[in-house]
């Protein structure tokens, strides 16, 4: 009788080209989890979150065209 075995460690992720395309980089992202990406150090939280909240103000601000 055959017993699951556990991965011990995570598989390694394969970065895209510093030149990929814009499909490649889409396919890396829907590919893999942004907490694998985390926990492998590829990405990290950006603590400073004024260009965001930049962003949402400047929606905010435009009409609704519905």
């Amino acid at each position: 009788m055959k017993t699951a075995q556990t991965k011990s460690k995570p598989r390694r992720i394969r970065l895209p080209r510093k030149n990929a395309s814009y499909k490649e980089l889409s396919d890396f992202f829907d590919r893999n989890d942004g907490v694998d990406l985390l926990d492998q150090g590829i990405m990290e939280i950006d603590p400073d979150r004024e260009d965001l909240e930049r962003m949402l103000l400047e929606y905010r601000s435009q009409p609704n065209i519905k």
